[in-house]
């Protein structure tokens, strides 16, 4: 018995150790993943209290919006941190980035709690309570449509001044040029790509092809599609 609680003790001991290896390496290392990895988990519990309790108050298609934007804001989050840590942005553009994010998660934590306010106040019979958080509800469905566009906008003027950067900032030499090879119509068939010019075809026959790259972590890949 003895034994079994020292072995006990230091398999704790070791689970540990490697949390802390893990948080001030792995999260240190790459702290805009960490970022990411908080927000989702934070904004998912939110969307799920939304689905969970806002039904009767909120359409299907208002609660998938919402879903999609705070995936989309979340995604945003991380690349604008990425940008900053890459030295392709300032500081000052980084905590906007941030205050935006901030002000969306405080407004769909409004949401989920009205929400809950007005399914109490429906079980109460309260329908005067009821009309006044819908008219809450509503609002706070615009405040998070305008809160969501202004990062769109932000982090497209962000990519665009960073890819016009990259781009004055990258040798006059032409771009190679990379001929699609058949067969390439699966996932192990995928052609192996560099940064280029691909050219290639799609048939009525033809309609999907496969291709694979490599990317660093932190890479930002842009694709430009010409028909």
């Amino acid at each position: 018995m003895k034994k079994i609680t020292i072995a006990t003790a230091a398999l704790i001991v070791l689970i540990g150790l490697g949390y802390l290896v893990y948080s001030n390496f792995v999260l240190k290392s790459n702290p805009c993943a960490s970022i990411f990895d908080q927000t989702s988990v934070s904004l998912a519990e939110k969307i799920e209290i939304l689905r969970d309790k806002g039904g009767a108050f909120l359409a299907r298609d208002q609660i998938q919006d919402v879903s999609n934007q705070a995936l989309k804001i979340t995604a945003d989050l991380k690349t604008c941190c990425i940008l900053f840590h890459d030295d392709r942005i300032a500081f000052e553009e980084f905590v906007k980035c941030q205050d935006d994010f901030s002000q969306y998660e405080r407004n769909i934590d409004r949401l989920a709690h009205v929400v809950v306010q007005a399914q109490v106040a429906k079980q109460q019979g309260r329908y005067d309570l009821v009309n006044l958080r819908l008219n809450h509800i509503e609002r706070n469905i615009r405040e998070l449509g305008i809160i969501s566009d202004q990062l769109k906008a932000q982090m497209k003027s962000l990519m665009d001044r960073v890819s016009s950067e990259h781009q004055k900032s990258a040798p006059a030499a032409r771009k190679s040029v990379i001929t699609e090879t058949e067969p390439n119509d699966s996932y192990k068939q995928g052609v192996e790509i560099s940064s280029g010019v691909l050219t290639g075809t799609l048939s009525g026959e033809d309609r999907q092809d496969y291709f694979r790259f490599e990317l660093g972590p932190g890479s930002i890949l842009n694709l430009d599609f010409t028909a």
